[in-house]
């Protein structure tokens, strides 16, 4: 597995593991198993799938496929849109990208490499990199022409279908609300211009600019957009355990945190069960309970992970305040996440974190910010 490389500021100091994990985490930090391929002698389909015509096409196709890549076959099997029956449209994403593979097998063959080594494949239910291929294949924006596995990246396939939300249309006393409440002139005319080639539509871009730069924006230019953009999420990531199943890797954990979780103090707050779900709810926490989601999905994902308590290098805080990321392990190799802070960090390897933490000269900013 490859892991992107990212800097870091501050010092760590080898803390204890954070007991406060209620007997329920510790019990739902079990690991996962891979899902049985459709294609698997041994599935067990569901009944009304024994007699259904999309799910024969679709076991079809993926014999065929297995003629040519039987490892991939086997892994589109066990998506999880293919589990529980096969829809009409389902049956066609499958057919897309069966066709896709017949007309440019070596790039397939290239990109499906590299999915596969996201994530423990003998620990998660399926591949992820995968399904958001799958996802794509739904969409018009797949093809021969527009083969999304030429130079693949993970990032590249992630930002065209990893949308958390639906764009929302506002009304226009809204949209005039929102530009009255924007400070800065040329900020205001951007926003301006971009309702009207929109059409009053809230992108991404609103909400994300209004939760990490809340001060360019009135408190009531932010109470629109956030509740126009959060009313109107995506089926497919409201089910805590639809979406930590699909969260089994540490690339796929930290994408996630860093487009969806924005920090905010919780007081009284801790790092159990309670709050991982608190944060998946909310989208937002403070260090220690986005920390805490990280370690559950890292551990339910098969991998060694804990929480790490960093503290000034002079005192310990007073408060207790002392800042908190999570120490996780792949092949041997230390590694620490830490996207519990206004500006997340991401995943660091553990010994460069330490020395840029240790003698950066912004550390006192950083310190401040935890106080």
């Amino acid at each position: 597995m490859v892991l992107i490389n990212r800097s870091g500021k501050g010092i760590v100091i080898w803390g204890q593991i954070w007991i406060a994990l209620t007997f329920l985490l510790l019990f739902g930090c079990a690991t996962t198993k891979p899902n049985r391929s459709i294609v698997d002698p041994d599935y067990t389909p569901p009944k009304e799938s024994e007699t259904n015509e999309n799910f024969s096409t679709a076991k079809e196709i993926l014999t065929e496929i297995s003629l040519k890549n039987h490892l991939l076959a086997i892994e589109l099997g066990k998506l999880p849109e293919l589990q529980d029956g096969v829809s009409t449209s389902e049956k066609k994403a499958l057919a897309t990208l069966h066709h896709l593979y017949k007309d440019d097998p070596k790039t397939f063959d290239e990109a499906f490499a590299q999915m596969y080594r996201v994530g423990l494949p003998d620990v998660r239910k399926y591949c992820s990199p995968l399904q958001a291929l799958f996802w794509l294949a739904k969409t018009e924006k797949f093809g021969s022409k527009n083969n999304p596995l030429v130079d693949y990246s993970l990032k590249k396939i992630l930002d065209e279908v990893w949308i958390y939300n639906s764009p929302t249309t506002l009304s226009e006393e809204e949209i005039q609300e929102i530009l009255q409440g924007i400070k800065d002139e040329t900020m205001r005319e951007l926003y301006r211009q971009e309702a009207l080639r929109l059409n009053n539509l809230v992108t991404h871009r609103w909400y994300w600019a209004c939760t990490r730069k809340p001060g360019s924006f009135s408190w009531k230019a932010r109470k629109i957009i956030q509740r126009a953009y959060e009313s109107d999420s995506d089926p497919r990531w409201r089910d805590f355990h639809v979406v930590v199943d699909r969260l089994n890797a540490p690339e796929l954990i930290d994408y996630y945190e860093r487009k969806r979780f924005r920090y905010h103090y919780e007081p009284d707050h801790g790092g159990d069960f309670q709050e991982v779900v608190y944060v998946f709810k909310h989208n937002k926490g403070h260090c220690l309970q986005i920390s805490a989601f990280t370690e559950y999905c890292l551990k339910r994902s098969g991998y060694s992970a804990r929480i790490l308590i960093i503290v000034h290098p002079k005192y310990r805080s007073p408060r207790g305040n002392d800042h908190r990321v999570c120490l996780f392990e792949v092949d041997g190799r230390k590694y620490v996440m830490d996207n519990g802070r206004r500006l997340p960090y991401g995943i660091v390897p553990y010994s460069k974190y330490n020395i840029e933490m240790r003698y950066s000269p912004y550390f006192e900013e950083v310190w401040n910010e935890f106080q």
